[in-house]
């Protein structure tokens, strides 16, 4: 599947190796998004660089690569949007990776039944899978909710809670609080003109019915006007 994408926000296959097996990616030197903002959390020196500007950008490199499956012909279903899955290059620009999961969907079928519940890591799940429905494309626009709050926060959503716990709570309707403007880290966080808009994305890409989220072909532009405004700032 890997082999047969070309685009600046998907991670490029190199090639095979048979000893051992595996896959040969770029090299994306600054690690996972997950690795970039934990780093950011610990470390000052780190946490000068992502400013409110680099941080939409990088929100929107990974849109950009999500809306680059789901319009594919056929369209992938990634399955598994997470932090951890964003790898970062040197210019901190973001690719999608880790297609371990992924689906290529037909016209006869959109989605895909999930068989494991995510009981063993369903931070990022939506509800519906996490009840063992079936894996949409809105199911990845609702990981990608939690991606934004990370990049909001630079915390792991549902930190410290036991996975049984947070299947009830994601498929109860709750969700992770968007901390107020003072709290929020991160260089420019005062002066972000955007943040009620960046929220409201993020609420609307996590909504609990997945006909109620929005299509990637409609995060980009809104992920798009907000870096325009934040360049203006």
């Amino acid at each position: 599947m890997l082999s047969r994408m070309r685009h600046p926000n998907i991670v490029s296959f190199m090639g095979l190796c048979t000893l051992p097996p595996c896959i040969l990616t770029e090299y994306c030197e600054r690690g996972s998004l997950y690795d970039v903002l934990q780093a950011a959390a610990k470390r000052p020196e780190r946490a000068a660089a992502l400013t409110w500007r680099l941080r939409l950008k990088m929100a929107l490199d990974a849109a950009t690569g999500l809306m680059y499956l789901h319009r594919r012909s056929p369209p992938i279903i990634h399955r598994d949007v997470k932090s951890p899955n964003l790898l970062v290059d040197h210019s901190w620009c973001v690719k999608v990776a880790d297609f371990n999961l992924s689906k290529i969907m037909g016209p006869q079928q959109p989605s895909v039944l999930s068989t494991s519940g995510g009981a063993s890591n369903p931070v990022w799940l939506a509800p519906e899978v996490l009840e063992g429905g079936r894996a949409t494309a809105a199911s990845d626009t609702y990981s990608f909710g939690l991606v934004l709050w990370e990049l909001l926060t630079w915390r792991l959503p549902w930190a410290g809670m036991a996975p049984l716990q947070i299947m009830r709570l994601a498929t109860s309707g709750q969700r992770p609080e968007c901390p107020e403007r003072g709290s929020l880290p991160g260089p420019g966080s005062e002066e972000f003109g955007g943040l009620e808009e960046y929220c409201q994305l993020i609420r609307d890409c996590w909504a609990q019915r997945p006909e109620e989220r929005p299509l990637f072909i409609d995060v980009v532009p809104r992920l798009r006007g907000l870096l325009e405004s934040a360049a203006e700032q």
